[in-house]
């Protein structure tokens, strides 16, 4: 993955990362939803477990 879509993953997960669990917060829920549909939508994630480590690195 190239250094500009790591920046582009990190932008796109900032808001999804929150130190409350997601029963005081379920805005928290809905923000790793829309990450994870922003990668697959930019074709980030070649699979599951690559959507999975990206998402987990900017958090």
């Amino acid at each position: 993955m190239t250094a500009r879509a790591e920046e582009l993953v990190t932008i796109a997960t900032e808001p999804a990362w929150c130190p409350l669990p997601s029963v005081l917060n379920p805005a928290r829920d809905e923000a790793q939803r829309r990450a994870q549909d922003w990668v697959d939508q930019c074709g980030l994630g070649d699979d599951a477990a690559e959507r999975a480590r990206l998402l987990a690195a900017h958090r």
